[in-house]
């Protein structure tokens, strides 16, 4: 870890931490007028409990005992001792939502590494044709098939998986009376999504942007191009989803609203490329 930790500070263009903090304490803020500060979190190495692995839990369990597996899963996912930022950078977190608001910032942007929205994968025996079915030959794919009759989060290596830290994370967010803009990347494939608390109420937007050059989960599906589509009727909070494709997305902001335009480029193998505008999402101060 410390050896990864060293090549990655070598490497990236990123200030070290500031001394007497761990060296993987990477957290930070970056504030641009009265528009925004970006508060870039850490969530990988320093405060992030035990991830809890979906396959690693199922592994040579019968098809007769997963739903009572899945259930005892969940009771520990949803435990309130789990957390995805630390004590530490939990309470950084709040001090300078709270920081950014009183300032007059109209955005406080979460530059983040997982999926925040709540996911569940589409109930596919239904949603997909026999056809279809039959067509994924990736041992993946058919796992995840069989999985989704569960109507459980698949992604628990996302905040899905640390759900009692999320929520925490919008509690702050509510008590700072932040407008939160979540920036996210991980899945290398394309995201709109609004995000509620357990109480229902809107906390922020989430925009996921794709890979580079790393494919994305329609890479590994055979012949559902309605596979976005899928992801957004069976989820409240998503609102796009584009699971192939390889491009950026590119964001302004302003004081009265931020707007995301997602490009999308025609080749990541040739040196001559097309690059086409597949949509563009904009949310105003006014709906927050």
């Amino acid at each position: 870890k410390q050896a990864a930790i060293q090549a990655y500070m070598e490497w990236m263009p990123v200030r070290e931490p500031k001394p007497g903090r761990a060296r993987s304490a990477f957290w930070r803020r970056f504030d641009f007028g009265d528009v925004a500060s970006i508060l870039c979190l850490e969530t990988r190495l320093t405060g992030r409990s035990e991830e809890i692995s979906w396959s690693a839990e199922m592994e040579g369990v019968s098809d007769f005992a997963i739903p009572v597996k899945a259930a005892d899963v969940m009771t520990r996912v949803t435990s309130d001792e789990r957390t995805m930022l630390g004590p530490e950078q939990e309470e950084w977190l709040a001090k300078e939502l709270k920081s950014s608001t009183a300032a007059g910032k109209a955005w406080q942007v979460l530059g983040n590494q997982t999926i925040m929205a709540k996911v569940r994968p589409p109930k596919f025996k239904a949603k997909l044709t026999s056809e279809q079915i039959e067509a994924q030959q990736n041992p993946l794919i058919q796992s995840l098939i069989n999985f989704s009759q569960l109507g459980m989060p698949f992604n628990l290596d996302a905040w899905d998986g640390f759900p009692a830290a999320r929520e925490r994370l919008y509690q702050s967010a509510k008590f700072a009376n932040a407008r939160l803009v979540t920036v996210t990347g991980d899945t290398h494939t394309a995201w709109v999504n609004e995000l509620h608390d357990d109480e229902g109420e809107k906390r922020g937007v989430e925009f996921g942007c794709t890979s580079v050059t790393s494919p994305g989960m329609g890479s590994y599906f055979n012949g559902v191009p309605e596979l976005g589509d899928l992801f957004v009727e069976e989820n409240e909070e998503v609102l796009m989803h584009r699971p192939e494709g390889h491009g950026f997305i590119l964001m302004t902001l302003t004081t009265e609203s931020v707007q995301g335009e997602f490009f999308e480029v025609s080749s990541i193998l040739e040196e001559d490329f097309d690059i086409s505008l597949e949509g563009t999402f904009e949310f105003t101060a006014s709906d927050f």
